[in-house]
């Protein structure tokens, strides 16, 4: 199966940036760790889309990253949207068939492990299991995008 084309879950800019291998600062935490997603800006509340199509293959509550939303997709590829609401629990179903830009959740402060950081959705994709950067398989938009030129 061939992976399908993504885009990104919320209209705004990456305000953290996927790091498997240099460890990034934590406000939260006080520390330095890998992120193993990209937080992208958002105020609560707002809607988040599937960023392919696919079926819901996990809605749970985790204890550090909060509300979660698991795609999964053709090619291997599985979406997590993490830090989503309390009513985001109620918008999908785990099985139910969705389509890229469909809403599945809405941003939320759920997450511990991210809570003193700016109000984001924290966004992951792996493919056969393994983590990978986002960026490298849809157009995000950073913050430097926005202010260059």
């Amino acid at each position: 199966d061939a992976l399908p084309d993504f885009s990104a879950p919320v209209d705004n800019f990456v305000i953290k940036d996927y790091s498997a291998d240099v460890p990034v600062f934590s406000y939260t935490m006080n520390d330095y760790r890998i992120h193993g997603g990209v937080d992208i800006a958002c105020s609560a509340g707002t809607p988040v889309y599937a960023a392919a199509d696919g079926f819901v293959c996990e809605i749970d509550h985790d204890p550090m990253m909060g509300v979660t939303v698991g795609v999964q997709h053709s090619g291997g590829a599985v979406t997590r949207y993490r830090g989503l609401s309390e009513e985001s629990m109620e918008l999908v179903t785990a099985g139910e068939e969705v389509t890229r830009g469909q809403v599945i959740g809405a941003s939320g402060e759920t997450a511990l492990i991210e809570s003193a950081e700016e109000a984001h959705v924290h966004f992951e994709l792996s493919i056969n299991g393994e983590p990978v950067d986002p960026g490298d398989y849809m157009k995000l938009t950073h913050l430097s995008d926005v202010y260059e030129g």
